[in-house]
């Protein structure tokens, strides 16, 4: 998870990216995520994109039916840098699906019996949110008192 976004004054001329992929043994888990970014006469377009999933929990008693989770971000934005001021908008896209173990057992009341029970439904929470982004500043200004200013619309 990236918890930093790349929208404050950040210019560069040209192309910019970055890959990383993730794995583990336990849970089937898959990650990966990348980023582009291009950079032209005080212009910068980005997008990332990233995707995590893992399966059901594998147990030293056996698998954990509807332990699995899923995440998949984007995130795509345009922005202008110039010398004392810029901005920039930004749209991103958030889809996750949790799953939660053992929920019809407590929906339904069963008897708990000391094996891990075969289930016939799943429940789990699923999330999706949009995000529109719009932020600006200024910097170098010939005050004294102030001598940057930034802000930002989010919804």
């Amino acid at each position: 998870v990236n918890a930093i976004a790349q929208e404050d004054g950040d210019y560069h001329d040209g192309f910019r990216t970055a890959l990383t992929g993730i794995g583990g043994t336990a849970d089937d888990q898959g990650a990966f995520s990348g980023n582009l970014e291009y950079g032209r006469k005080r212009w910068l377009f980005r997008g990332s994109l990233s995707a995590q999933r893992s399966g059901d929990y594998d147990s030293p008693v056996g698998k954990i039916q509807n332990s699995g989770a899923r995440s998949n971000t984007e995130n795509f934005g345009v922005g202008y840098y110039g010398a004392h001021s810029f901005f920039n908008g930004s749209y991103g896209l958030d889809i996750r699906r949790y799953g939660i173990p053992f929920a019809p057992l407590f929906e339904e009341g069963g008897p708990i019996t000391g094996e891990i029970p075969i289930l016939d439904e799943e429940i789990d929470i699923r999330q999706r949110r949009h995000n529109f982004r719009f932020n600006g500043g200024f910097s170098d200004l010939q005050n004294s008192v102030i001598s940057g200013v930034k802000y930002t619309v989010s919804y």
